[in-house]
This record gives structure tokens, sequence and C-alpha cells, in this order.
């Protein structure tokens, strides 16, 4: 079981992640790096929840 307040201070997290990720999709590293953080977070987020 995971803590409410970890669970809302990793969303804030992704959140952030997300707006960082989005406002510097101009070059092809940061698409690149902004997928690889995308599965990686999806995964950890499919860990948490089983």
């Amino acid at each position: 079981r995971v803590p409410q307040s970890l669970r809302t201070g990793s969303g804030n997290i992704i959140c952030c992640f997300y707006l960082g990720a989005t406002t510097s999709l101009e070059t092809v590293e940061s698409l690149n790096l902004f997928r690889d953080l995308h599965w990686v977070l999806l995964g950890s987020l499919t860990r948490v929840h089983l």
C-alpha cells in the first residue's frame, strides 16, 4: 500500500515532468527523453497500483 501523501507527491512530480517535457519538445533528443520518461513513469505507476 502507498501512503496518500506519497501518491499525491508523485502525481505532482509526474505533472511537472509532463509540463517540462511538453514545453521542450522542439528537439528530437527531448522527444526521445520524453518517450523514455513516459515508459519509466508508466511502469512505476503500474507497479504502484499492483
